[in-house]
């Protein structure tokens, strides 16, 4: 899966950028300002409907524009279910987003409206690596979840639905708990439904996480860290060991969860422990540190998804010169190098980022100049 061909209108200081990215590599250089990270939230707008950086999306539409549109050509690679077949045939679509300052959102694949961000992320396979990411250690539980659940979401089919299913039965047991008068009872069959989905959703993150950790595992002796530091990662379902089920944890703790106001617990308070030497990871490691080991993580799931689904990935890469040095920035393009993956990386000087190309040679390239909202091609070094 590739991005061959982009059409951005009205990103920010974007005007009017057409480009035909590489499949392979996609360096960008400029100084603050220029529009770099500009182009990587269009292409996060493909892939989420929304930016990395901010959830109103009319803080991304051009000062004086009535909205912002984004367009791209996608080639899809399909797995021949056959080992004789000698060729892979190669599927384009056509994906494009339309955000207006006033009305309605409009998501299009192939010329037919969609109605949710998961199908457009569905299409574009899509992670980020920024200085948001390293959020991953120092964060709050969610951040690891929505992390770990992106694997789970592109490998197995039926997560999304169970996931909408469950969000939907937790806010109205919400919803109920904020009631004056509301009796445990009251909330049995609800307690029962995500009860029933939560099991299912923790089923799926199980298959997922045992390889993710092996794969981890396998990555973390090349981070560089000492090697007294041991690394655990641990998954937690999101409710108590004690509980026989998660119906029976939710109706013995009816109080708290009306004095709360909403639930306690279940699958949306899971959440992957990061230990060195049985401490948080954020509490020991340096910030180096923590940066190479969050670029590990990424890594496993991009390797995962790969591997699982046997379709190709594209990766975010803001600002790389700021957030790894050059030893890392040669981890990271090892682990790139094995990986059939579209790349987009920002930096302020292109001579930052000719470590990662010359790692990269097995890669095609490209180099584009951003400057005042414009972008132009420029010769690879």
């Amino acid at each position: 899966m590739t991005i061959t061909h982009l059409n951005i209108t009205a990103v920010r200081n974007l005007a009017n950028i057409e480009l035909e990215p590489s499949a392979g590599l996609n360096l960008f250089y400029g100084e603050n300002g220029s529009g770099k990270t500009s182009l990587l939230e269009a292409i996060s707008l493909l892939a989420h409907g929304r930016s990395f950086r901010t959830i109103n999306y009319r803080q991304l539409i051009q000062h004086g524009a009535s909205q912002l549109a984004v367009f791209a050509k996608i080639d899809q690679s399909i797995t021949p279910r056959l080992e004789c077949a000698s060729n892979t045939p190669v599927v384009t679509s056509q994906v494009g987003v339309l955000r207006p300052l006033r009305g309605s959102s409009t998501f299009k694949i192939d010329g037919s409206a969609v109605y949710s961000s998961a199908s457009l992320a569905s299409l574009l396979p899509l992670q980020i690596m920024n200085a948001k990411s390293y959020d991953l250690l120092e964060g709050p539980s969610k951040v690891r979840r929505k992390m770990f659940d992106w694997l789970v979401f592109h490998v197995k089919h039926d997560f999304s639905l169970l996931w909408r299913d469950y969000t939907k039965a937790v806010k109205q047991r919400n919803t109920l708990l904020r009631r004056d008068k509301i009796a445990g009872a009251e909330l049995a069959p609800w307690n029962l439904e995500i009860n029933r989905l939560a099991v299912n959703i923790d089923a799926l993150r199980q298959e997922c996480i045992r390889p993710f950790i092996d794969r981890v595992n396998q990555l973390i002796p090349e981070v560089g860290l000492p090697k007294s530091y041991t690394i655990t990662i641990k998954y937690q379902r999101g409710w108590p060991q004690e509980y026989t089920t998660l119906s029976a944890a939710l109706t013995a703790n009816f109080e708290r969860d009306k004095g709360y106001g909403y639930t306690t617990y279940g699958a949306h308070k899971s959440e992957l422990k990061v230990l060195v030497n049985n401490i948080p990871a954020a509490d020991i490691l340096s910030r180096g540190q923590q940066k190479s080991l969050v670029a590990a993580f990424l890594i496993a799931e991009l390797q995962l998804f790969e591997h699982f689904t046997q379709r190709q990935s594209v990766l975010l890469i803001d600002d790389l010169p700021a957030e790894l040095d050059q030893e890392h920035i040669r981890m990271l393009a090892k682990w790139l190098n094995k990986l059939d993956t579209q790349i987009f990386v920002t930096g302020i000087y292109s001579a930052d980022m000719e470590i990662l190309q010359q790692e990269l040679n097995n890669k095609p390239c490209k180099v584009f100049h951003v400057k005042h909202g414009k972008i132009e091609q420029s010769s690879p070094s």
